[in-house]
């Protein structure tokens, strides 16, 4: 499974957790979690461990961009409980404030 397979199926785990809670991510945190998706890809496929348990490495990566988007998800409920006209936007500056809290948070970070 090569770098850009992995990528993808991160990005669409972060994608699904999101909208089945009834968010979406804006265009540049899309383009900010695709950019994640990557760095992770990477940081799965050079770990010692990718030669002999690669889908367990993928399984773990895809387990943290869930939670990632669960903790993007309570910084945006913070936003709505200010204005409650705010949508349900997961924008880039929720993604930034989850990244300064948790990394280094692997293989996000």
């Amino acid at each position: 499974m090569d770098e850009s397979i992995i990528a993808g199926r991160l990005y669409e785990t972060a994608d699904f957790a999101a909208r089945i809670r009834g968010y979406k991510f804006n265009s540049g945190a899309e383009s900010e979690m695709r950019e994640r998706a990557m760095i992770a890809a990477h940081n799965i496929a050079i770990h010692p461990v990718s030669k002999t348990n690669l889908p367990g490495l993928v399984k773990i990566g895809e387990l943290t961009f869930e939670y990632f988007v669960e903790e993007m998800m309570k910084s945006s409920e913070i936003e709505r409980s200010l204005d409650p006209e705010f949508p349900s936007i997961i924008g880039t500056h929720t993604i930034r404030d989850s990244i300064l809290r948790f990394c280094p948070m692997w293989p996000i970070c």
